[in-house]
């Protein structure tokens, strides 16, 4: 389990199927299903999409919300996540990465300065659906 709500002084749960942490400050517009990161010195909120030039990716959007807006984050357990493309049924059982601008891919960065975050497994190509496991597998020099 992570650290992050204590870390926040906020109060995170267990829902059936999800860990959640649900008082966390939006700094932007955030979909439902987009990736999140956290994000220091900015006065509206500490959430922002993630992007995968950062390694501070801290799990997905339950909810939309607008910027001030609560967003309660999904960190493990079954999860819808927005892609940059639309996973096909052969897609599934795949890894799944952190892209750009919150969503999610099938295909890791190779890119100079940019981290290999893998948010999970595909197991849903219809909604898409993942297993959240959030982990860093490298960074490109």
């Amino acid at each position: 389990m992570s650290l992050i709500p204590s870390f926040f002084s906020g109060g995170g749960r267990r829902d059936a199927d999800q860990v959640v942490i649900d008082d966390l400050i939006a700094t932007e517009s955030i979909d439902l299903g987009h990736i999140v990161r956290t994000v220091i010195g900015n006065p509206s909120g500490v959430l922002a999409k993630a992007e995968n030039t950062t390694n501070n990716v801290i799990g997905i959007s339950k909810y939309d919300v607008s910027l001030g807006e609560i967003v309660e984050v999904v960190q493990s357990g079954v999860v819808k996540v927005v892609f940059d493309s639309d996973p096909t049924s052969s897609d599934i059982g795949k890894r799944v990465y952190v892209g750009a601008s919150g969503v999610a891919t099938l295909t890791p960065t190779q890119s100079s300065g940019h981290y290999i975050i893998q948010l999970g497994y595909l197991i849903d190509n219809a909604t898409p659906k993942i297993v959240l496991r959030i982990d860093t597998l490298h960074k490109f020099a």
